[in-house]
């Protein structure tokens, strides 16, 4: 369950071009954020450029989100993705590893299985399970598992479902870090949340939310759901859903059993797409689809799988293209 979603669910790449799925405007703020890593020398591994794990992470969907996220300004834009580079280098999110963080996994708090009717990753979190003291490693146990989803990610995915279970919890804790939570989320990962689904709510995390809620996009209050209505509202099929969410699964967290499957499988699927994203001259503004594939899929191809690997020539040529098609969303 933790491989590959069912065939019905998975994206179909779009038959167009993807530049042609954008406006010719925002195609032009998308160069403009290109061009401003490019130019800066970014794509060299230079003192105060970008590490290789940094141009790997900024991918051409992954500057998309952060345009939309600023209203398709170029210049919002590029602050935004400058603060979550600082952001990920304090907290050192390519550094963490599955080891460093294990004590925090031990009791299953946190648990990524499955996927969406959309195949996004669906990642369950239960408070109540935590076994260890408030800590730094807590909040990086959480970094890890979200980086982890973005691993299992298959082509055409750029969400995680979120199903948190407040069962059992004191109030005032948890409302701590679902607000760490928030801000991680809303400042670093935009557009990164399809669904969210929380259930057992107590009353100091209603209280919280509802001095929130006002300030909360409506795009993203769309997306919660506080009532724990997964089937219902269609995300996730029954049979593939917890128990404790309503679902038919009967899952038994075995931590050595499902912790070295996770670390392994994520690092597979990591170092294949990094291979191919390296193939591509490894820069920064390469697409998703031509680095990720599904487990049972063969390689992708891509006319962007040039000899010249020159990324910023190939985005200016498209973008002579007068072709304008409504723009596809991307999953908020």
């Amino acid at each position: 369950m933790l491989s590959s979603p069912s065939s019905s669910s998975k994206p179909i790449r779009p038959a167009a071009d993807l530049n042609s799925l954008l406006s010719f405007e925002e195609r032009s703020q998308l160069d403009l954020v290109l061009d401003h890593f490019l130019d800066k020398g970014c794509i060299e591994e230079t003192e105060g450029g970008l590490s290789e794990g940094e141009r790997f992470w900024m991918t051409r969907e992954c500057i998309i989100r952060y345009l939309k996220g600023s209203k398709w300004h170029s210049s919002q834009a590029i602050t935004r993705i400058e603060a979550t580079l600082a952001w990920r280098r304090e907290v050192g999110v390519d550094d963490i590893t599955a080891e460093s963080v294990e004590p925090e996994a031990v009791c299953g708090k946190a648990v990524v299985l499955g996927f969406s009717t959309s195949a996004e990753p669906l990642f369950y979190i239960t408070p109540s399970k935590r076994d260890t003291e408030p800590s730094d490693r807590q909040f990086k146990h959480i970094v890890w598992i979200w980086e982890r989803c973005g691993d299992l990610m298959g082509p055409g995915v750029e969400s995680v479902v979120v199903l948190l279970n407040c069962d059992k919890r004191p109030s005032a804790s948890l409302s701590s870090k679902v607000r760490i939570i928030l801000q991680m989320m809303t400042h670093h990962y935009p557009y990164r949340v399809g669904a969210a689904h929380v259930q057992n709510t107590p009353f100091v995390l209603n209280a919280f939310l509802s001095l929130v809620w006002p300030f909360i996009d409506p795009q993203t209050k769309s997306k919660v759901d506080m009532k724990g209505k997964v089937v219902e509202l269609g995300h996730v099929e029954r049979e593939t859903l917890m128990a404790e969410f309503g679902g038919d699964l009967e899952f038994e967290y075995k931590h050595d059993e499902y912790y070295p499957y996770l670390a392994q499988l994520a690092a597979s699927k990591r170092a294949d797409a990094m291979q191919r994203w390296r193939s591509l001259g490894g820069s920064v503004g390469i697409s998703e689809w031509d680095v990720k594939t599904w487990e049972d899929e063969e390689e992708p191809t891509s006319s962007s799988m040039r000899d010249d690997g020159d990324l910023k020539t190939m985005i200016r040529e498209e973008m002579l293209e007068q072709t304008r098609i409504p723009v596809v969303d991307c999953i908020y």
